[in-house]
């Protein structure tokens, strides 16, 4: 038994709670992964570091040696308290006893944190809309795969292409199930993630509605789709029309969504933008 095992165990009891399933936690006890998290995020002395479900504090601890100030977000109560009783001789951490998808994100230029897993796809996609240079982010390892997955490929999906449009994102690592307290039902991944520093073609909050119609079945036509999702609106008289004009504005209307590049989906983003600007009844951003 290691000794990360065994300061994990007494940090539990002492902050009188066990491990919830249903709050994804599985507490990583491997203290070569959690300094080679800190490493890749290369944290100094210049940076605000937002760390996502601090837990028990064992990545805390290595982040406050390193940051200028760490701001770290706890859900569960009991765990906030215990970090902050942990954490009260330190004056470069604050712990914030919070939802992290009911609150404004706290102003940082770096996200380190092992994730709750249960609420991985929402989190990934509030921090897109956050000001950020650097995440070293720990999911499990499918969903990281999901992650970084190409078109024409199973894995290939909305969150693919959400982040692929707005940052670099690549796995660092993959961390067995074993360096987890309680053990995991599947492997973990670390990944970066890096926001594109240019302005996106088209504006992210289209592209995101687009890509969550379109996903929705991904081996579908991309016009068979957007015609699906608007025809209950239409006359039956109209739909006709409506399929003919459609197919005739849109560059990728007889492809498959599993195979559009991220520039593809990006021109059926501005394309049906321009086309439903001349159907005003027809609502989809």
């Amino acid at each position: 038994m290691t000794e990360l095992i065994i300061k994990t165990r007494d940090a539990l009891i002492q902050a009188g709670i066990s491990p919830k399933k249903s709050l994804s936690q599985n507490f990583l006890i491997n203290k070569d992964v959690l300094q080679r998290q800190v490493d890749y995020a290369n944290v100094t002395q210049e940076d605000t570091v937002l760390e996502i479900g601090g837990g028990i504090g064992v990545l805390t601890e290595l982040l406050v040696r390193k940051a200028q100030k760490v701001l770290c977000i706890e859900y569960d109560r009991k765990l906030a308290k215990f970090l902050e009783n942990k954490f009260k001789s330190y004056e470069n951490i604050e712990i914030i006893h919070a939802d992290i998808l009911k609150i404004d994100l706290p102003k940082a230029n770096k996200i380190v944190a092992n994730l709750p897993y249960h609420i991985s796809s929402p989190i990934t996609f509030k921090i897109l809309d956050y000001d950020f240079d650097l995440a070293v982010l720990m999911y499990q390892h499918e969903f990281s795969i999901r992650m970084v997955a190409k078109p024409r490929t199973n894995d290939y999906s909305r969150l693919s292409a959400n982040l692929q449009y707005q940052a670099t994102v690549r796995i660092l690592e993959r961390v067995p199930k074993g360096y987890f307290y309680p053990i995991p039902k599947v492997d973990s991944a670390l990944v970066e993630i890096k926001l594109l520093n240019k302005e996106l073609p088209v504006a992210k909050e289209f592209f995101r509605k687009t890509s969550l119609v379109l996903f929705n079945t991904k081996n579908k036509l991309v016009s068979t789709i957007i015609y699906d999702y608007f025809k209950r609106e239409l006359p039956k008289e109209d739909r006709l029309t409506f399929r003919r004009d459609l197919e005739s504005k849109l560059t990728f209307a007889k492809t498959r969504v599993r195979e559009l590049l991220i520039e593809d989906l990006v021109l059926v983003t501005r394309e049906l933008v321009e086309f439903l600007e001349t159907k005003p009844k027809l609502l989809l951003y």
